[in-house]
């Protein structure tokens, strides 16, 4: 249908907090940018349910720039954020990546 917003394939959210994912999830599904969503506990569960190339956004409570700058070393991380997603974070993320979904 023309005019109707493109939507990402999948999502893939890792955290070893339940929780976290949880809430994460229901943003996700909230924006309405996202047609599946997995989620990962650690990250040897999440290459498994990695097939190809993808954008990464890290998202965590870290204050220390230390953490920012190991977890950023050897990734192609489009950004690194703070706890909890919002709506807003993920539109600057999908303006900056996947605009052709807009």
């Amino acid at each position: 249908m023309p005019g109707m917003m493109k939507k990402l394939n999948c999502v893939l959210l890792v955290d070893d907090n339940e929780s976290d994912n949880y809430l994460h999830k229901m943003v996700l599904e909230q924006s309405g940018f996202v047609d599946h969503i997995e989620t990962a506990m650690d990250g040897e569960e999440a290459e498994d349910v990695l097939k190809s190339k993808v954008v990464v956004v890290m998202l965590t409570t870290s204050i220390n720039s230390g953490d920012r700058r190991r977890a950023e070393k050897g990734n192609e991380s489009i950004g690194f954020l703070n706890k909890p997603l919002t709506l807003e974070m993920i539109n600057e993320i999908i303006k900056k990546e996947f605009p052709d979904y807009l």
